[in-house]
């Protein structure tokens, strides 16, 4: 998928798909093995993400480890 198509779909979502969806595209390569680990950063912009992932990030990597085994 073209990276600018994806962001622009981003801006439709509602915020919890938005930050799956980011979460997940700026750790693939770690999930896929091309790098050991990645650092990202999560911030608030139009969006109250530092919320939201305060909310979901346990259920989030908790699946993340379940389709990941």
């Amino acid at each position: 998928m073209d990276s600018l198509l994806f962001f622009r779909q981003l801006d439709t979502m509602r915020d919890e798909d938005y930050i799956k969806s980011l979460v997940s595209y700026l750790i693939s390569p770690v999930i896929t093995g091309v790098k050991p680990c990645s650092i990202i950063n999560i911030f608030n912009n139009a969006r109250n993400l530092l919320l939201l992932w305060h909310d979901i990030s346990l259920q989030f990597v908790s699946d993340l480890k379940t389709i990941c085994l």
